[in-house]
């Protein structure tokens, strides 16, 4: 690093500096190497070099330089360079010195603070300080102040600038509405009459619904506008006027956004129906605002229910204490059952109404209820997981395990690992839903009769079939007669063996002629290719065609597919489900 003593002698600075690290401090450096080159001068000299030497390498040190050097330009320029905040320790007339002020606000930004009033209302300078301190536009000089281009620069870069600027640049639309895009709080400085423009206020809204309350009257009352703003947030219309709260067309916008935007519809229109069933769809807290004729209506909470389950966690206490009710609203829903007293949640009758609408309810019910066989059963028809919710007793039941896979094929997927293993098991499962071959385990997809079963149904389930499997003749046939694309999951040396491939081709009717002709129709040409023949070429192996091409043709065909080939098919083409 740098290497130098400073040594007072008779009030005069001595400096015996090595030449060598000055490169390291940059232009300032270079200056005091020169100046040592020639000699140390004058004492005045001296003074001088070891004081833009001491700046350069730390700007703040301009505290210590004597106080007649800190009125010299360049000393005070190599220090604001340095550090920017050196410009509070310059003379008074270097710090009206616009070329200094400029470095040190460019080197940091809180150097604003020292710089003398007549550069504050240059606009070269007020420009760059903005950029550097949006908020410093507050102690710019008011010409700079009401400068669209400054404002502008200042407000993009922090919007609650706008504070700061002018009365008339306060009513520019466009510099209020960048201030507000960048920072919504900054609407409360607009001018009072750009607070009826939506573009605003609805800019403001989207970042924070507290700032709708610096809209004006007007706004709030204007249909128009109040249908924009319930749109963004239904909550909006807590601070509309009571005409619009009043509005019906409005306040179903509102609900239909936000359902607890219904606390401040008008009390008439807390008593429609229509208005009440929309708010609640929504939000099941909002049954608590409608009226208490809407609330007693046992039809009307009913189809609450059936649109929104949580709906019964708000019913009137006549109704979740009501049997007949409850089993009337775990038939519309049956998910409702988490809401249901504990009492009811326990009730057979109630519970088993709750499956036999919803399946996933079972996981609501009383645990001893979850270890009901009847109810698991019914459960099982309209959900496939709903071996997740039963008892463990019963999940180790193999017998109700069959049942169960019999009625729905993908309750296997929630089954335990030795019923997933279990040929038996998985049989049944995917003798109703070949899917199901996708959820068991290696063993039952090793089983020849198990995979036949699936892919008799569907011949892409060959994909989850174990590998000697897909290397076994008999298996791949078929399922290439089920389906030609089963040809991908064929082994590697199954697909690349004449057999297959013909037998895929004359399964969608085509013939290796009908694959040449479209490398050469098609893709020699540049076309798109589509259909059942191009996505089987996609998924072909690399078949030796000469003997049904002939020699020539053949090596035609191995050139185009070397120099174009197919891009794989994506699994989204195969119609394959999985666990």
């Amino acid at each position: 690093g740098l290497k130098h003593i400073f040594v007072q002698s008779s009030g005069q600075w001595l400096l015996a500096m090595a030449a060598a690290p000055l490169a390291a401090v940059g232009p300032v450096a270079e200056a005091v190497a020169g100046g040592w080159q020639r000699s140390l001068g004058s004492a005045a000299e001296v003074d001088r070099v070891a004081a833009l030497a001491k700046v350069a390498w730390n700007g703040l040190a301009l505290q210590s330089v004597p106080e007649p050097l800190r009125a010299d330009h360049g000393i005070v320029l190599a220090a604001v360079q340095q550090d920017g905040r050196a410009l509070r320790f310059a003379a008074e007339p270097l710090k009206n010195d616009l070329e200094v002020a400029l470095a040190a606000v460019r080197q940091h930004p809180d150097a604003f603070r020292f710089t003398a009033e007549r550069v504050r209302g240059d606009r070269e300078f007020g420009m760059e300080a903005v950029r550097q301190n949006p908020r410093s536009l507050q102690m710019l000089s008011e010409s700079l102040q009401d400068d669209r281009d400054v404002v502008m620069e200042a407000v993009s870069r922090d919007g609650i600038c706008l504070e700061f600027a002018s009365q008339h640049l306060r009513e520019d639309s466009d510099i209020v509405f960048e201030a507000v895009r960048q920072h919504g709080a900054s609407l409360q400085f607009a001018a009072e009459e750009l607070l009826d423009l939506p573009k605003i206020i609805l800019e403001a809204m989207q970042q924070s619904l507290e700032l709708m309350r610096f809209a004006s009257p007007r706004f709030c009352a204007d249909l128009e506008c109040m249908t924009k703003a319930v749109e963004r947030n239904g909550l909006a219309l807590t601070y509309a006027s009571a005409e619009v709260r009043g509005n019906k067309r409005v306040v179903q916008q509102a609900v239909k956004q936000n359902g607890l935007a219904f606390e401040a519809a008008s009390e008439e229109l807390r008593a429609d129906e229509v208005l009440a069933m929309e708010a609640v769809s929504q939000e099941a807290r909002a049954f608590r605002l409608a009226s208490q004729a809407i609330k007693s209506n046992r039809d009307f909470v009913l189809g609450a229910i059936q649109k929104n389950e949580a709906v019964l966690k708000f019913a009137l206490q006549k109704h979740r204490d009501d049997h007949g009710f409850l089993l009337e609203a775990m038939r519309n829903n049956g998910r409702a059952l988490e809401f249901a007293p504990e009492e009811f949640r326990s009730d057979f009758d109630v519970a088993f109404e709750a499956v036999k609408a919803d399946g996933s309810a079972l996981k609501f019910a009383s645990r001893e209820l979850r270890a009901d066989p009847r109810l698991v059963i019914e459960a099982c028809k309209t959900c496939s997981t709903v071996l997740q919710a039963a008892a463990p007793s019963l999940k180790a039941d193999r017998a109700l395990v069959l049942e169960v896979v019999k009625l729905n094929a993908l309750a296997l997927q929630a089954a335990a690992e030795e019923f997933r293993n279990d040929s038996q098991v998985v049989l049944d499962a995917v003798t109703r839903d070949c899917r199901a071959l996708s959820l068991a385990l290696p063993k039952p997809r090793a089983d020849p009769e198990v995979v036949l079963a699936a892919i008799r149904q569907d011949g892409l389930m060959l994909a989850f079939a174990s590998a000697d499997l897909r290397a076994e003749h008999s298996i791949v046939a078929e399922a290439i007669q089920q389906n030609a694309l089963a040809l991908r999951f064929a082994s590697e040396q199954l697909q690349t063996d004449r057999k297959f491939p013909l037998e895929a081709m004359a399964q969608i009717g085509a013939t290796p002629q009908d694959v040449f002709d479209m490398y050469t129709d098609v893709l020699e040409a540049d076309r798109q290719a589509r259909g059942a023949l191009y996505n089987l070429a996609r998924v072909m192996g690399d078949v030796d065609w000469a003997p049904d091409l002939g020699q020539e043709s053949f090596a035609r065909l191995q050139r185009l597919r070397a120099e174009r080939p197919l891009e794989p098919l994506a699994e989204a083409t195969l119609p394959v489900l999985t666990s």
